[in-house]
């Protein structure tokens, strides 16, 4: 089992808000590595990045991949919605009265 920490940020960061500071937690995830996973994290951590930045990276690229597929998903449905297509033709009509040329 591998078990890293990962620091957020050792140092302070503004509340740009309220003018106050917080200082973020650190958490530890541990999890079971195969061997393909790591060697991912050895090929990952070959250059500049050590192995929690390399997860760090890993965690939010992942995230980042799932928004972008939900966001898709949604637009889609959304292409595909009668209803949704008449209220954006209505819209396009009563704009198209209002255009000077």
């Amino acid at each position: 089992m591998t078990t890293l920490t990962i620091d957020q940020h050792a140092a302070r960061q503004p509340r740009p808000y309220d003018n106050s500071y917080y200082i973020p937690c650190m958490s530890t995830i541990s999890f079971r590595a195969d061997s393909a996973t790591e060697a991912a994290l050895r090929g990952l951590t070959s250059g500049d990045l050590d192995r929690s930045a390399a997860i760090r990276e890993a965690i939010l690229a992942a995230w980042r991949l799932r928004q972008a597929a939900a966001l898709q998903a949604e637009a889609e449905a959304l292409a595909h919605d009668a209803e949704d297509r008449r209220e954006i033709q209505a819209v396009h009509a009563d704009l198209e009265e209002l255009r000077a040329w």
